[in-house]
Order: C-alpha cells, then structure tokens, then sequence
C-alpha cells in the first residue's frame, strides 16, 4: 500500500512553507528596521538578511533530509519486523 494519497502538507510543502513565510516575516523587519532608523537602506544590512535567511534555509534543509532518513529506517525497521513475525507464526 502506497501513502500518496495523504491528506495534508507533505514534507516538501512544509519545507517550502516555513521557508517562505520566514522570507516574508525578514523582509518585513528589513523595511520597518530601515524606516525606523530613518536612514537609507544599506547594502551591509540587506547582506546581513540574506546571511540570516542562508542560514535559516540551511538548518530546514538539514531537518528536511534528517526526517526523510528517519522515514527510511523506520521503513526497514518495520519490514524487518514483519519479517520475523511472520516467521515465528510458522
């Protein structure tokens, strides 16, 4: 039996979900940041953003591949243990 037809984020849309609404909530503290200190928009500051956001997409990509080795494992784990108690029903 297949899960594709789960109800649901999957793990890729999740992804992609957490990592755009972190772009969008940085974006909004570049602008307010840069209208409160009523100076111009600098180039080292939106530098800094993008390093954070780098930074924020690598730690969810790592979370990302952990959780799809987990499933894996937990996968063969599984079918190990099917293995041998069908074995030790016979």
């Amino acid at each position: 039996m297949k899960k594709n037809s789960q109800k649901g984020l999957t793990k890729r849309n999740k992804l992609y979900l957490a990592n755009g609404v972190f772009f969008g909530v940085l974006i909004i503290f570049l602008v307010v940041f840069t209208l409160f200190s009523h100076g111009p928009l600098s180039l080292k500051r939106v530098f800094i953003y993008i390093l954070i956001q780098c930074a924020f997409t690598l730690m969810t990509l790592i979370v990302y591949y952990l959780s799809i080795m987990a499933d894996a494992l937990d996968r063969g784990y599984k079918k190990e243990e099917d293995k041998e108690s069908k074995e030790d029903k016979k």
